[in-house]
């Protein structure tokens, strides 16, 4: 099983749910009071999440280090997924199962499949 899933109801396929099965301690359960966009040199230091602030971590000109803390109720990603128009890229094809009723047609699906988008 995946770390992250998102599952769509096909009964009401303009509702998919973004879902978190990563373990506790997991980085994207790492909460942050800073306003950082971009998240330098992540790493685990005494139990507690930290970043730095520049891309060269330590060596950088004006680097700080962040501490964060751990908050296995939340996903950052799922907070991002939801705050995002367009979060998900891909195709996914869903076979199905015509079942005749007596005067309607239902349909079970059966699989579903990646497609790679050209």
């Amino acid at each position: 099983m995946s770390d992250h899933s998102i599952v769509i109801d096909l009964q009401l396929p303009g509702s998919p749910r973004f879902e978190c099965n990563a373990p506790d301690g997991a980085p994207c359960k790492a909460q942050w009071e800073c306003e950082c966009e971009t998240i330098w040199g992540y790493r685990v230091v005494g139990g507690s999440p930290v970043h730095d602030t520049t891309m060269e971590g330590a060596d950088g000109l004006g680097n700080a280090i962040h501490v964060g803390r751990f908050d296995n109720t939340r996903c950052n990603l799922t907070e991002w997924h939801d705050n995002q128009d367009e979060a998900v890229e891909g195709t996914v094809r869903v076979d199905v199962k015509p079942v005749n009723e007596i005067d309607y047609v239902t349909f079970t699906a059966t699989s579903a499949r990646i497609e790679k988008d050209s």
